[in-house]
């Protein structure tokens, strides 16, 4: 009776031993898959940070191109209108001394409506150049709000 007892808590204690470190050793297999999944996914996240980091720097650059063209068109658009409204005043004062002269023998007046058809076609550009600029900029916004989330 002795013996059997022995020989019981011999196999108890060997079976709790064994199934212990097998415990442990597939404890520390799962925590070292865990540990290598959350590298994965802490890298997979730096490159998208990067990756949207790149996309803002570019949409940045293309919004200093395009605001840099956009108010040289405007500069020039404005100095063209000005010069033409000169042009204009200039050109009314002389027909208004010139009565006895007819407008539609007056090869300025052609010039005056063409400069005035040209003047109108630089305001339909430059508000063109408005829209494109605004929704250039709504988009540097969403990009840099999303950044901002993600990075979050």
């Amino acid at each position: 009776m002795y013996f059997r007892i022995v020989a019981t808590v011999i196999v108890v204690v060997l079976l709790v031993a064994t199934h212990w470190k097998l415990y442990v050793m597939g404890y520390q297999d799962a925590k070292v898959e865990i540990d290598v999944a959350i590298r994965k996914a802490e890298q997979l996240q730096q490159v998208r940070q990067q990756q949207l980091l790149a996309e803002k720097q570019t949409v940045e650059e293309q919004y200093a191109k395009s605001k840099k063209t956009s108010d040289a068109v405007v500069r020039s658009t404005r100095n063209e209108l000005d010069r033409l409204r000169d042009q204009l005043r200039s050109y009314s004062t002389r027909q208004n001394s010139d009565t006895c002269a007819r407008i539609d023998a007056d090869p300025r007046d052609t010039i005056i409506r063409e400069c005035s058809e040209a003047a109108q076609s630089l305001a339909r550009v430059a508000d063109e150049n408005g829209l494109k600029l605004m929704s250039l900029q709504s988009y540097v916004k969403n990009v840099c709000n999303s950044t901002s989330t993600s990075i979050d």
